[in-house]
């Protein structure tokens, strides 16, 4: 028996919980929610690289988000985590909230950035000078980003996280993360439980 609706655009109306559970409601406007009813693009979409050519695996994936990831290759596995809940928060207008860790320790407002400030990285230490002026427009926070992502990833996330103890505390949203260089990390898309509350997750 399928489990994939071809004609869902959502991972709550594609993918389609097994027989006995059904999907965790999200609270309305939490990260969770967000998620679960982020835009897909059409069933068989393939996943395509920062300059528009598919990468070698097309046969491993039941959707594709519908986000553009730019023109250049950054956007790697923690950069993924970091895009979608800075697209989260920005939708939320809680912008001023996004903020994140280089790997070197120094945190990265996007309030900063926005009146113009501009890092500066020099090995270890990071400075920050005014050289533009105020924009807070979304393509400013899209260049924001690109600089998280050359300077932030799993080790970082890490350190900005917090630990869930046990797997039935999962929920939509988390994190599975091995810090290192590379380290990996994914994210739980949706949740689906049965009467007994017995959980399984969707990455």
């Amino acid at each position: 028996i399928s489990l994939i609706n071809e004609k869902g655009n959502t991972v709550e109306t594609r993918i389609l919980p097994p027989d006995n559970y059904t999907w965790v409601k999200e609270k309305p406007n939490s990260f969770g929610d967000f998620l679960l009813n982020f835009p897909l693009e059409k069933y068989g979409t393939q996943i395509l690289k920062f300059n528009n050519t598919p990468i070698l695996t097309q046969d491993l994936h039941e959707a594709v988000y519908k986000i553009d990831i730019g023109e250049k290759d950054l956007q790697q596995c923690a950069d993924s985590v970091i895009r979608l809940y800075a697209e989260f928060l920005w939708k939320e207008n809680r912008k001023d909230e996004i903020a994140f860790h280089f790997t070197s320790g120094d945190l990265v407002k996007r309030s900063v950035i926005r009146k113009g400030y501009r890092a500066f990285v020099a090995g270890n230490s990071v400075s920050f000078k005014k050289t533009e002026g105020f924009d807070d427009s979304y393509q400013n926070l899209k260049k924001y980003l690109e600089l998280i992502y050359n300077y932030a990833g799993t080790i970082s996330l890490t350190k900005e996280t917090k630990s869930v103890t046990r797997t039935q505390d999962l929920k939509t949203g988390d994190i599975l993360i091995v810090p290192g260089s590379p380290g990996h990390v994914v994210f739980i898309a949706g949740v689906c439980e049965n009467k007994e509350g017995e959980k399984l997750s969707d990455r």
